[in-house]
């Protein structure tokens, strides 16, 4: 509702934003109907008017987007059942069409015939063959296939009419105004999160008073007055300002921006297909403008550039905020420990607090991942994260707000809510440990951080705050794996 908006946020919207979107979107509708219209006269006659090459390269782009490759099962039997059955019905597309079939093609059709019956195969290796084969006899050479050609054309007219049906019912001036809606939205999100910047930055010093209070309480004054010091003249805060939201939003629609519609060069079907035939009406122009404003500010701490980045989550929400602000405080505080920066005997203390950490998994504790730029001895996979944790619930024991209730991911986000009307679904991965965590792969490479509620009932047991019982069934289930102990 534009009567809740700063009337400033939509003055600067209006006068510097909207004309530049209008102007890209405009482009893009004009761009897109040079290709339909292209895409229509291949399709009258496409022997004629599709060139030998582009046959090939159309048909390589269509089976790819149309094939997805990740597909999930819950066991190998399931996943070679699906395939196999997959391929039975596309051979018999083929099976009256010998003359389309190479020497090569026979002979690895009888390999996986063969291999079909067998029990002992290595499943991926099998699907895998699979998928090359079948991509190989559709659309290798397809030029000279009929099937292939039809098959192709069959495709390239089903889309041309489904754009076709919309663009019917959906005028130039509504693309526009949806355009404008979804930037808009971004828009007014980055400008109300420098509002609240304002509230933190405010507090900022308590903040950072607190944490020296608590999170060094064991600790040396030496290494006390050594973090101080660096977190008030080395380490830098990073927050999204509002003289910085018009130059991050606009660099973003520029990488947003469509290089060949302003391109003098004769479009191609290829190109057509390629880059526009599955995106068309639902190209978001200010999504890297999004995209960039995530990728700046989630809150995070970046030791090569000595600073902490505030998220926008943090600074509207900032009763969680300042609790995420000590988490990236405490990575600052691990760095520095790992650097030999404070004392030793501080850091044997310290180091109590990580073995607990890192004991929180009893079995099948993976090695450090080895994208950290620092880790301590006997470290492992989540030790770095589990121990930010700790240190968070130090700074803010007797804080009854648990800030990691706000790291569960919803189906539907806020976003999609205000835009579309979409219904809130339910939260994704709600589960108290990664299935893959306690297997046997030693190349694990999942998320450092444990998961989202296992970190919310261990924020809990360390702030004493009485577990509910649907929680406490789940500490009882999982104790065999996780030690549910308080470290402090």
């Amino acid at each position: 509702n534009k009567a809740d908006i700063n009337p400033e946020t939509i003055e600067q919207f209006d006068k510097n934003i909207r004309p530049t979107i209008e102007r890209m979107i405009q482009s893009r509708l004009d761009y897109e109907n040079n290709g339909l219209n292209i895409l229509k006269e291949a399709l009258k006659n496409p022997n004629t008017n599709i060139k030998p090459e582009e046959w090939d390269k159309i048909a390589e782009h269509l089976y790819d987007v149309l094939h997805p490759a990740t597909l999930v099962f819950n066991s190998d039997k399931e996943k070679k059942d699906f395939f196999i059955e997959k391929y039975r019905k596309f051979l018999k597309e083929y099976e009256n069409r010998g003359e389309e079939l190479t020497e090569d093609d026979k002979e690895k059709i009888t390999q996986l015939n063969r291999e079909m019956e067998s029990d002992d195969i290595d499943v991926d290796n099998f699907v895998e063959d699979l998928n090359v084969l079948m991509r190989q006899i559709k659309i290798a050479s397809c030029s000279k296939k009929p099937i292939c050609r039809e098959w192709v054309h069959n495709e390239l007219s089903h889309e041309y009419q489904r754009i076709i049906k919309i663009r019917e019912v959906r005028s130039t001036n509504d693309t526009i105004n949806k355009a404008v809606k979804e930037c808009f939205y971004t828009y007014t999100e980055m400008r109300a999160n420098t509002l609240w910047s304002k509230i933190f930055r405010e507090n900022l010093e308590d903040y950072k008073k607190r944490f020296l209070e608590r999170a060094f309480s064991n600790y040396s004054q030496l290494s006390r007055q050594i973090f101080e010091n660096y977190i008030n003249e080395a380490l830098k805060i990073n927050f999204l300002l509002e003289e910085d939201v018009n130059p991050i939003f606009m660099d973003g629609i520029k990488k947003t921006y469509f290089p060949g519609l302003e391109s003098q060069e004769p479009i191609s079907l290829f190109q057509i297909v390629q880059t526009s035939l599955y995106t068309m009406l639902s190209w978001n122009v200010c999504m890297s403008s999004a995209n960039t404003y995530d990728e700046l500010f989630i809150t995070r701490f970046d030791d090569s550039e000595n600073a902490i980045i505030m998220g926008g989550f943090s600074l509207t929400f900032y009763e969680h905020g300042k609790q995420f602000f000590a988490h990236e405080l405490a990575h600052a505080m691990s760095y520095l420990f790992a650097n030999d920066q404070l004392s030793k005997n501080s850091y044997d203390e310290y180091s109590k607090l990580r073995q607990c950490a890192t004991k929180r998994y009893k079995i099948n504790n993976k090695v450090p991942w080895s994208g950290e730029n620092w880790h301590h001895k006997h470290d492992k996979y989540k030790t770095e994260e589990n121990t930010a944790d700790l240190v968070t619930y130090q700074v803010f024991q007797d804080d009854p707000t648990l800030f990691t209730c706000a790291l569960f991911t919803s189906y539907n986000n806020f976003h999609d809510y205000k835009l579309y009307g979409s219904k809130f679904d339910g939260y994704r991965d709600v589960r108290i440990v990664d299935p893959e965590y306690f297997s046997d792969t030693t190349d694990y490479d999942g998320s450092t951080h444990s998961e989202t509620l296992l970190r919310v009932i261990m924020e809990a047991i360390h702030k004493r705050i009485a577990l509910p019982e649907s929680c406490q069934q789940v500490v009882d289930i999982y104790s065999d794996r996780i030690n549910f102990e308080p470290c402090f």
